[in-house]
Protein backbone atom coordinates (compact mmCIF):
# COMPACT_ATOMS: atom_id res chain seq x y z
CA UNK A 1 0.00 0.00 0.00
CA UNK A 2 1.47 3.44 -1.12
CA UNK A 3 2.21 6.10 1.48
CA UNK A 4 1.76 9.45 1.38
CA UNK A 5 3.94 12.33 3.36
CA UNK A 6 1.66 15.21 5.00
CA UNK A 7 2.73 18.12 4.39
CA UNK A 8 4.25 20.17 7.48
CA UNK A 9 1.72 22.25 9.69
CA UNK A 10 1.84 25.87 9.52
CA UNK A 11 1.83 27.98 12.62
CA UNK A 12 -1.20 30.04 12.67
CA UNK A 13 0.16 31.85 15.71
CA UNK A 14 -1.91 30.38 18.40
CA UNK A 15 0.29 29.36 21.31
CA UNK A 16 2.77 30.64 22.89
CA UNK A 17 5.44 33.06 21.38
CA UNK A 18 8.60 33.76 22.69
CA UNK A 19 9.19 37.27 23.39
CA UNK A 20 12.07 39.45 22.08
CA UNK A 21 14.31 39.59 24.38
CA UNK A 22 14.19 43.31 26.88
CA UNK A 23 18.18 44.42 26.74
CA UNK A 24 20.66 43.67 23.57
CA UNK A 25 23.31 42.69 26.25
CA UNK A 26 22.18 38.92 26.08
CA UNK A 27 20.40 38.28 23.16
CA UNK A 28 18.23 34.89 24.86
CA UNK A 29 18.08 35.49 29.14
CA UNK A 30 18.09 37.02 31.86
CA UNK A 31 19.59 40.32 31.50
CA UNK A 32 23.17 41.43 32.18
CA UNK A 33 23.54 42.57 35.86
CA UNK A 34 26.08 44.77 34.43
CA UNK A 35 24.71 48.27 34.72
CA UNK A 36 26.09 51.55 35.31
CA UNK A 37 24.91 51.21 39.16
CA UNK A 38 27.00 48.24 39.69
CA UNK A 39 30.29 48.97 37.82
CA UNK A 40 30.64 52.06 39.58
CA UNK A 41 30.11 50.12 43.16
CA UNK A 42 32.94 47.58 42.04
CA UNK A 43 35.22 50.63 41.30
CA UNK A 44 34.52 52.25 44.55
CA UNK A 45 35.47 49.00 46.13
CA UNK A 46 38.51 48.73 44.32
CA UNK A 47 39.65 51.94 44.98
CA UNK A 48 39.28 51.23 48.55
CA UNK A 49 41.96 48.43 48.35
CA UNK A 50 39.29 45.90 48.69
CA UNK A 51 39.87 42.72 47.43
CA UNK A 52 38.06 41.78 44.22
CA UNK A 53 36.28 38.83 45.17
CA UNK A 54 34.45 41.71 48.02
CA UNK A 55 33.90 44.18 45.40
CA UNK A 56 32.05 42.02 42.96
CA UNK A 57 30.03 41.24 46.58
CA UNK A 58 29.61 44.38 47.65
CA UNK A 59 27.84 45.10 44.14
CA UNK A 60 25.65 41.97 44.58
CA UNK A 61 27.25 40.17 41.81
CA UNK A 62 29.40 36.98 42.15
CA UNK A 63 33.54 36.62 41.94
CA UNK A 64 33.09 34.47 39.01
CA UNK A 65 30.78 36.98 37.04
CA UNK A 66 33.00 40.20 37.45
CA UNK A 67 36.00 37.89 36.17
CA UNK A 68 33.62 37.14 33.34
CA UNK A 69 33.05 40.64 32.35
CA UNK A 70 36.92 41.23 32.92
CA UNK A 71 37.56 38.56 30.62
CA UNK A 72 35.21 39.57 28.01
CA UNK A 73 35.93 43.78 28.34
CA UNK A 74 38.99 45.54 27.89
CA UNK A 75 37.61 48.75 29.12
CA UNK A 76 36.08 47.22 31.96
CA UNK A 77 39.99 45.45 32.56
CA UNK A 78 41.29 48.69 32.56
CA UNK A 79 39.19 51.05 34.76
CA UNK A 80 39.75 48.25 37.32
CA UNK A 81 43.30 48.04 37.05
CA UNK A 82 43.31 51.76 37.49
CA UNK A 83 40.91 51.77 40.84
CA UNK A 84 43.29 49.15 42.29
CA UNK A 85 46.35 51.13 41.04
CA UNK A 86 44.56 54.27 42.88
CA UNK A 87 44.22 51.93 46.11
CA UNK A 88 47.63 51.12 46.40
CA UNK A 89 49.27 54.31 45.70
CA UNK A 90 47.02 55.66 48.56
CA UNK A 91 47.92 53.11 51.07
CA UNK A 92 51.52 53.67 49.99
CA UNK A 93 51.45 57.82 50.41
CA UNK A 94 49.71 56.57 53.82
CA UNK A 95 53.05 54.61 54.59
CA UNK A 96 55.39 57.11 53.64
CA UNK A 97 53.47 59.99 55.72
CA UNK A 98 53.85 57.87 58.93
CA UNK A 99 57.49 56.98 58.11
CA UNK A 100 57.94 60.94 57.63
CA UNK A 101 55.83 61.90 61.07
CA UNK A 102 53.03 64.59 61.18
CA UNK A 103 51.30 67.07 63.61
CA UNK A 104 51.35 64.70 66.77
CA UNK A 105 53.10 61.61 65.49
CA UNK A 106 57.01 61.41 64.90
CA UNK A 107 58.49 59.56 62.06
CA UNK A 108 58.16 55.95 62.49
CA UNK A 109 61.33 53.86 60.82
CA UNK A 110 59.03 50.94 61.06
CA UNK A 111 56.90 52.39 57.94
CA UNK A 112 60.61 52.43 55.83
CA UNK A 113 61.89 49.18 57.19
CA UNK A 114 58.61 47.55 55.90
CA UNK A 115 58.97 49.57 52.70
CA UNK A 116 62.05 48.25 51.96
CA UNK A 117 61.59 44.89 53.01
CA UNK A 118 58.88 44.64 50.75
CA UNK A 119 59.57 46.64 47.89
CA UNK A 120 63.18 44.56 47.88
CA UNK A 121 62.61 41.26 49.74
CA UNK A 122 66.08 40.21 48.38
CA UNK A 123 68.42 42.82 50.19
CA UNK A 124 65.93 43.47 53.04
CA UNK A 125 63.64 40.78 54.50
CA UNK A 126 64.69 38.15 56.66
CA UNK A 127 65.55 34.87 55.20
CA UNK A 128 63.06 32.07 55.86
CA UNK A 129 63.70 29.61 59.04
CA UNK A 130 63.94 26.05 57.70
CA UNK A 131 62.56 23.34 60.35
CA UNK A 132 64.22 20.14 60.74
CA UNK A 133 62.82 17.12 62.43
CA UNK A 134 64.38 14.11 63.73
CA UNK A 135 61.79 11.44 64.16
CA UNK A 136 64.46 8.38 65.34
CA UNK A 137 63.93 7.84 68.95
CA UNK A 138 62.28 11.53 70.00
CA UNK A 139 61.14 14.66 68.08
CA UNK A 140 63.11 17.27 68.28
CA UNK A 141 62.65 20.78 66.18
CA UNK A 142 65.15 23.35 64.97
CA UNK A 143 64.84 26.27 63.18
CA UNK A 144 68.23 26.99 61.26
CA UNK A 145 68.51 29.96 58.26
CA UNK A 146 69.09 28.82 54.63
CA UNK A 147 72.66 29.88 54.55
CA UNK A 148 73.35 27.24 57.72
CA UNK A 149 71.08 25.02 55.81
CA UNK A 150 73.32 25.06 53.05
CA UNK A 151 76.59 25.05 55.37
CA UNK A 152 74.90 21.90 56.55
CA UNK A 153 74.67 20.02 53.76
CA UNK A 154 77.50 20.88 51.93
CA UNK A 155 79.41 19.76 55.20
CA UNK A 156 77.41 16.47 54.70
CA UNK A 157 78.26 15.46 51.38
CA UNK A 158 82.27 15.66 52.43
CA UNK A 159 80.94 13.21 55.24
CA UNK A 160 79.11 10.76 52.85
CA UNK A 161 82.25 10.67 50.51
CA UNK A 162 84.28 9.59 53.76
CA UNK A 163 81.86 6.84 54.50
CA UNK A 164 81.51 5.67 50.99
CA UNK A 165 85.07 5.72 50.76
CA UNK A 166 85.20 3.33 53.66
CA UNK A 167 82.86 1.02 52.79
CA UNK A 168 84.62 0.54 49.31
CA UNK A 169 87.69 0.02 51.12
CA UNK A 170 86.29 -2.63 53.21
CA UNK A 171 84.40 -4.42 50.48
CA UNK A 172 87.64 -4.76 48.81
CA UNK A 173 89.69 -5.75 51.95
CA UNK A 174 86.37 -8.80 52.55
CA UNK A 175 87.34 -9.61 48.66
CA UNK A 176 90.98 -9.62 49.17
CA UNK A 177 90.56 -12.30 51.98
CA UNK A 178 88.14 -14.97 49.79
Amino acid sequence: MPTTATPPKKRTGKGKSRKPPRHSFRPNGKPTKLTEEVWNKILESARSGLPLKYCAQSAGVHADTLEMWRAQNPVLEAELALAQGEAVKDAWARIEQAGLGYEKKPPDWRSDAWRLEKGFPVDFAKPPEVAVTNNVATTTAIAITIIESREIESRSATIDAQVDELFNRRRSAIRDLE
